[in-house]
């Protein structure tokens, strides 16, 4: 694939719209994708007009469509509309015996609210690092370590069982 640089006058390719609440939802990047197609398709519907008797709009688009658009398996498009139905963002509604599902997708009603992205400042952490003095040598920060008074592999003997069995051996 030959690629060229974005200048001011350069016109996008195709591209599906990724709301940003979608990136902070626990579910796999297949059910992410699969939603930004899905909304995609929803705007289409809105176009056409393609709303049941609620006004709602649905999607019709048969699960191998949505494998060979995804490039994908059919299983895990399955998998991926069930997280997406998990969510809550999604409703699959089987109209009447013989015709295609129509799939409701939704859009969580916070989802609207655009704000300023949250400012990330640098944390303040404490330096590990000693200061200089110029005339005297700086030590190392003590490691607040205290030594055992069992040291040397020594053992309390306070916790020693020396009580035996008949027939037991040391």
């Amino acid at each position: 694939m030959e690629c060229c640089f974005m200048k001011v006058d350069t016109q996008l390719p195709l591209y599906y719209p990724l709301p940003r609440f979608i990136m902070n939802l626990n579910i796999s990047s297949t059910s992410k994708v699969l939603y930004s197609l899905l909304l995609n398709r929803t705007n289409l519907s809105q176009k056409n007009g393609w709303e049941d008797e609620k006004g709602h709009v649905f999607v019709v688009y048969p699960l191998e469509e949505l494998a060979q658009d995804m490039d994908k398996g059919v299983s895990a498009i399955k998998d991926a509309l069930k997280e997406l139905r998990r969510q809550g963002l999604l409703e699959r509604v089987r109209p009447e015996f013989g015709r295609a599902n129509h799939l409701y997708v939704k859009i969580p009603l916070d989802a609207d609210r655009v704000g300023k992205p949250p400012v990330i400042r640098p944390e303040n952490q404490p330096s590990y690092s000693r200061k200089t003095n110029p005339n005297k040598a700086g030590f190392p920060p003590p490691n607040n370590y205290t030594k055992s008074p069992y040291s040397n592999n020594q053992r309390d003997v306070r916790y020693v069982d020396y009580s035996y069995e008949e027939g037991e051996s040391l």
